[in-house]
């Protein structure tokens, strides 16, 4: 058995690290056909998608976090 964060993590953090991926790779898709085409919209509408998927990583690292002992 390993003992990789994806298999002890928690449901939501599997969640998170998913939506992640999946939002960081749209931006990443836009911005590339943006930039091929010269389409600015494509361009622009990719940073808020990079973002988001920037800030689902960092919101999985809490859940992640083992819980505090008493």
């Amino acid at each position: 058995m390993l003992n990789n964060p994806w298999e002890t993590g928690s449901p939501k953090y599997r969640l998170f690290v998913v939506a992640g991926l999946i939002i960081t790779g749209l931006g990443i898709v836009c911005s590339l056909i943006g930039i091929n085409t010269g389409n600015d919209v494509l361009t622009w509408m990719a940073l808020p998608l990079l973002g988001i998927g920037l800030a689902c990583y960092v919101v999985s690292i809490f859940f992640r976090r083992p819980p505090r002992g008493k």
